[in-house]
């Protein structure tokens, strides 16, 4: 993208894109990330937080809606396939697991320097969701929001 687009931005957004890449394609697409802003742009990436993602909470909280091949947080850039059921039904759908290490390397290998980290805690839900729901969102981060500075 950086090389066909002579443009240069001062921000970039990556929502929930990195989790569904292996990650040699992860460190491709933050490199490139890093080359399409202009000196001192930022990138803002959403995650699912690495700590505590899908396939964790599945075992912290033995739910039974949710069937994965995850074997160990630190078990990184392996594929998992993850099976939902909502209202029982089927919904397949396949990621890779990278530690919060792996991300904070990769950010640093592209030429980004660390400048928030955002465990996005629950508050806005308060009024939108039953609390059963809250509390339990209350026991672990669900996404992380990492801003990023071009060096």
């Amino acid at each position: 993208f950086a090389n066909k687009y002579k443009v240069k931005f001062d921000i970039a957004l990556l929502n929930l894109v990195l989790q569904d890449n292996n990650k040699e394609n992860e460190l491709k697409i933050i490199k490139e990330t890093a080359k399409s802003l202009n000196k001192s742009g930022l990138a803002i990436v959403g995650i699912h937080h690495p700590n505590f993602d899908h396939y964790m909470r599945f075992g912290l909280l033995n739910r039974s809606n949710v069937k994965t091949n995850f074997g160990s947080y630190f078990t990184s850039d392996q594929k998992y396939f993850l099976k939902y059921y909502y209202n029982d039904e089927p919904v397949d759908f396949v990621d890779y697991h990278l530690t919060l290490q792996d991300y904070f390397e990769m950010f640093l290998k592209s030429g980004f320097e660390i400048v928030s980290v955002d465990e996005c805690p629950p508050g806005f839900y308060s009024k939108t969701i039953s609390i059963k729901k809250l509390n339990e969102k209350r026991l672990y981060p669900t996404y992380m929001v990492i801003t990023l500075r071009k060096r």
